[in-house]
């Protein structure tokens, strides 16, 4: 069965240099940051100009490497920007090509960073819509589970819904604990569901990754077991 992971740039200082934050390149272009908060506050904005939101993305964009840090394959950035995974390396986009992953799954803009030799990229991964998740199927906890007096729990129950609809109209904070999506989707090499953080890479990504030495991302190692496909 082919397996998905979700994978974060690394905070480890051995590998992005040593300083006081977790990021790495600043994205300097005004632009940029007028784009985001016109179009991308949320994931409702999100979904209101997603027919959009990449085509329209300003051109020519610019960054910085902070102070102490250094380019390597796969980096954070600020200001953030949803479905934005990383700052990636020329390398990345080769393996993409070469493993003919498909241009709906991903979107690599050009962003020019001072003082690097290389070109870089902002590698985007579409959010698919709350819809496409398959209902009651799919499973849900509280991000902020309280028992019955009040006090915070180390983990929530599992939470169901029975239609997008009654998912989107009840209160609270939820995240996914595993997400079902159709069949189609277990053909897609890279993918991001709403309501869980970072996107997930198939396994023939990372091992293509780990066999060209790309460096700055670290594996969730059980987050295979977040995301599945329906059967029926």
């Amino acid at each position: 069965m082919k397996r998905y992971y979700q994978i974060t740039t690394t905070i480890d200082p051995k590998v992005i240099g040593r300083s006081s934050g977790p990021y790495t390149v600043k994205i300097t272009s005004n632009e940029f940051v007028r784009y985001n908060a016109s179009t991308n506050k949320n994931l409702k904005m999100y979904f209101a100009h997603k027919d959009t939101i990449y085509e329209n993305l300003p051109d020519n964009l610019t960054g910085t490497l902070e102070r102490k840090k250094k380019c390597i394959d796969y980096m954070d950035y600020y200001p953030k920007f949803l479905s934005l995974n990383a700052v990636v390396s020329e390398r990345i986009k080769r393996i993409f090509e070469e493993l003919n992953v498909g241009k709906n799954e991903y979107i690599l803009k050009p962003i020019t960073i001072k003082n690097a030799d290389e070109p870089y990229y902002l590698l985007f991964v579409p959010i698919l819509d709350y819809s496409e998740l398959i209902f009651p199927k799919t499973v849900f906890e509280d991000i902020f589970p309280k028992d019955a007096f009040g006090r915070v729990l180390e983990k929530g129950e599992d939470i169901v819904f029975n239609s997008v609809e009654e998912y989107l109209s009840t209160k609270g904070a939820y995240t996914i604990r595993k997400g079902v999506l159709p069949k189609k989707y277990s053909a897609y090499d890279i993918i991001r569901i709403p309501a869980c953080p970072e996107a997930f890479f198939s396994e023939r990504i990372l091992k293509a990754f780990e066999e060209a030495g790309i460096v700055g991302y670290d594996i969730w190692t059980n987050s295979y077991k977040k995301l599945a496909f329906d059967e029926e």
